[in-house]
């Protein structure tokens, strides 16, 4: 009867035309959705088809960035790139750097995934990238890159991209360093030095110790004196007398008393146990 009728289909996020025949949906908004087909012919027969649909929101974009070059000289190369994880499609994404050379100051790159770095300027070089997804979503990655001054015949070119010379650090001579004796190269001199240093510190100890001994024989020598025949010590106007064993005893008005410790040369206040 030549009655194909219409078909219709309902729960998208916009129209889609009455002619349609396959469905891109990789653009549509992420939630839940309840899609309804409907057909009716010329001859009034109609059907339907129901189906759930649920688009997740992607996760943030996920990646590594891979450093070729880092602690080279200046004019070899070198190269940041943004290397993407499974499940990261770079042509979906926006990539965004932000670089502050060794003076602090920004370098202007475009938006690509890999990013020449082969004539930066000599020091550290940090180094940031943002990856922004459709959805907005953004994850972000840095690193810090080192260039070193040229060797040998470098090209002017080379020369002017690494920044002023006199700003250049010294270059680390490596395995080629040969280390030199603080004091001269000979053994015999190292040796001299060491028996000198070492007799040095043995007189220092020698006079320190006569100086402790010394001092100690002047105390001793002072004790005695205290002990010498005819001593008597102080009374601060008290009474004393001195008992058959030789202590000297003093009388406090108050009736107490005090016997004198010839050894600390102190009076010692008297008490019964």
């Amino acid at each position: 009867y030549d009655a194909l009728g219409t078909v219709s289909l309902t729960g998208t996020p916009w129209m889609v035309p009455d002619d349609f025949s396959d469905i891109d949906c990789s653009s549509w908004p992420a939630r839940d959705y309840q899609l309804e087909m409907f057909y009716r012919n010329d001859l009034g027969f109609s059907t339907s088809a129901q189906l759930e649909l649920t688009i997740n929101t992607l996760p943030p974009p996920r990646f590594t960035l891979e450093v070729i070059g880092d602690g080279e000289e200046v004019g070899t190369e070198c190269s940041i790139s943004v290397k993407p994880a499974p499940g990261t499609v770079m042509a979906l994404m926006t990539t965004e750097w932000e670089i502050t050379d060794p003076r602090q100051e920004p370098l202007e790159v475009g938006g690509f995934s890999a990013v020449d770095c082969q004539m930066w300027q000599i020091g550290v070089t940090k180094v940031r990238a943002t990856v922004t997804s459709q959805e907005g979503q953004t994850t972000n990655g840095a690193v810090n890159v080192v260039r070193i001054p040229p060797s040998g015949n470098a090209s002017q070119e080379v020369i002017n991209a690494s920044g002023p010379e006199n700003m250049w650090p010294e270059r680390s001579a490596g395995e080629e360093y040969q280390t030199t004796p603080f004091f001269g190269e000979s053994s015999l001199v190292a040796q001299i030095l060491v028996f000198f240093v070492s007799g040095s510190i043995a007189l220092l100890l020698g006079l320190l110790g006569g100086s402790f001994w010394i001092r100690g024989a002047r105390i001793d020598e002072e004790y005695v004196a205290t002990l010498e025949p005819g001593f008597e010590p102080e009374t601060d106007g008290l009474p004393s007398y001195v008992d058959p064993s030789g202590i000297y005893w003093r009388q406090h008005p108050d009736g107490n008393v005090d016997w004198f410790d010839t050894v600390s040369a102190q009076w010692v206040p008297y008490e019964e146990v």
